[in-house]
């Protein structure tokens, strides 16, 4: 959906608001397609017809006491500035209804609430115009659908969502609000405040809706029959049950609550997790370097195809580096061979999944005997060493602030490890770094079930390498054979 056209319809469902929180109601609108149309039409049709109001006053719908004042409303646009990225609409099978989606870091979300109508849900009040502006209200075992609790990332419970679709965790949601764990964990890929996840309208005080997420306060509804707070609390069912309740994600405050799973809350669907490609991919035509509209970087010396990242102010490769310089061997065995034969080995059998573990001066790009000494002066500043044209060896300030951008050192490995791969243990892949365990070779000796990344802190006389293990956390090491994961060149 274009911006225009997106604007449109935001500004019909504020209409909507407007009308319902006076007492009035409106024809329904059985779905997002309705409003379409409805766009399709003249713009003296935008404002439903006097024939189409209806009077609602027992319908559940705030009061005209509950209109949200000038004073309340934030400034036109948040302090953050970010252009949210729509992706291309989904209709449920179902029902036929759509439903806009909205690219937030690594995750995909709905940017509405689910509207389907399941058996045991509700529109707020039992009124529809409520449904089509905040979506239906389920209780938690209509929303799991049968299935078990999850509190992994990604939770596998599709329950009621639409197809390629599932009910978010409560870890899910820590992912996209970093103040959701500010306490625990610091992750998160939404920074800001929670007026940056409100949508600009249906509140009694707005947001910014800086990220496209567009969070509506659908209120929530008692097993008794009654219902509360509709414009002034939303409130998600997550996939997690912490043993007797089930876990909801609140905006008022960015509050997580547990409550009994009886009660009536909103659903908003996220899209289930597509990995990068297991494999770097080799096309045997020499490509164009560089980023390809969909985040995939082509090495013109090979042909080898690369996932890319972008995680706060930096691009990363999304996969280790499988270039094969001269003398490379094709066999991954280590133990007993020479370093001629051993140079740049396939990282656990594997050069396509884990791509090669490389020699210090074979990373680097610089004399043999490097590997033996520390060769300080043939280090250039943003030194390219193996990686593609326009990228290079990262610097220790730049996986620093890689660190620092995913939570800090000691829950980073859980940040950027795969969510696959690890026989001790995989990771959140929470922005899309997908690390996998190269494996380190030292003193003839491999290792498996590790990462070690070589990188540069210049002037040192050492050969510094990030370790991922075991754990959660990040830590640094030095010397043997490790994996190459590349940084993008500054753009400017």
């Amino acid at each position: 959906m274009n911006k225009s056209k997106q604007g449109f319809k935001n500004l019909y469902l504020h209409i909507l608001f407007i009308l319902s929180i006076g007492g009035i109601g409106v024809q329904t609108l059985t779905s997002c397609s309705a409003v379409d149309e409805t766009l399709e039409q003249s713009s003296s049709s935008v404002i439903p017809s006097s024939s189409s109001v209806v009077n609602s006053s027992s319908s559940g719908i705030p009061s005209s006491s509950s209109v949200p004042s000038s004073s309340s409303l934030p400034s036109s646009s948040s302090p953050q500035a970010i252009v949210p990225i729509y992706g291309e609409p989904i209709t449920d099978a179902r029902d036929g209804q759509t439903y806009e989606i909205v690219v937030i870091g690594t995750q995909t979300w709905m940017a509405k609430n689910l509207n389907f109508e399941a058996g045991g849900s509700k529109c707020y009040g039992d009124n529809s115009v409520n449904c089509t502006l905040y979506g239906r209200l389920y209780d938690w075992e209509t929303v799991m659908n049968g299935e078990p609790s999850s509190d992994k990332a990604p939770s596998g419970v599709q329950g009621i969502c639409p197809a390629g679709f599932h009910v978010p965790s409560d870890l899910e949601w820590g992912v996209l609000d970093r103040k959701k764990y500010r306490d625990v964990l610091n992750i998160g890929i939404v920074d800001g405040t929670i007026a940056d996840l409100k949508a600009t309208y249906g509140w009694q005080t707005s947001g910014y809706d800086t990220y496209g997420f567009s969070a509506l306060p659908g209120g929530f509804g008692f097993s008794n029959g009654n219902f509360s707070r509709l414009g002034s609390l939303g409130s998600w069912w997550t996939a997690t049950n912490d043993g007797n309740k089930a876990l909801t994600y609140d905006i008022e405050e960015g509050n997580v609550i547990t409550i009994g799973t009886a009660a009536l809350r909103s659903l908003r669907c996220i899209k289930n997790y597509n990995p990068p490609p297991s494999s770097s991919s080799y096309n045997p035509v020499p490509c164009k370097s560089g980023i390809s509209a969909d985040g995939i970087l082509c090495d013109d010396r090979d042909g080898n195809e690369y996932k890319v990242t972008h995680i706060g102010s930096q691009f990363w490769m999304a996969e280790n580096l499988n270039f094969k310089v001269e003398g490379c061997s094709e066999d991954a065995t280590i133990a007993g061979m020479s370093r001629a034969d051993y140079l740049c080995p396939c990282s656990n059998d594997n050069c396509a999944l884990y791509g090669r573990v490389y020699s210090w001066a074979t990373a680097m790009a610089i004399d043999p005997t490097c590997d033996n000494s520390y060769c300080v002066s043939q280090i250039a500043e943003k030194h390219q060493g193996i990686c593609p044209k326009n990228w290079h060896i990262p610097s220790s300030a730049e996986w620093d602030k890689l660190i620092e951008d995913v939570g800090g050192s000691s829950t980073a490995g859980q940040m950027l490890k795969a969510q696959s791969g690890w026989s001790s243990g995989n990771g959140m892949d929470a922005f899309g770094f997908s690390a996998l365990p190269g494996g380190i070779t030292l003193n003839g000796a491999t290792k498996t079930d590790v990462g070690t990344w070589w990188y540069i802190l210049y002037g040192s006389n050492s050969h510094r390498t990030v370790y991922i293990g075991t754990g959660t956390g990040v830590s640094f090491t030095t010397g043997g054979s490790n994996s190459v994961r590349c940084a993008r060149d500054p753009l400017f």
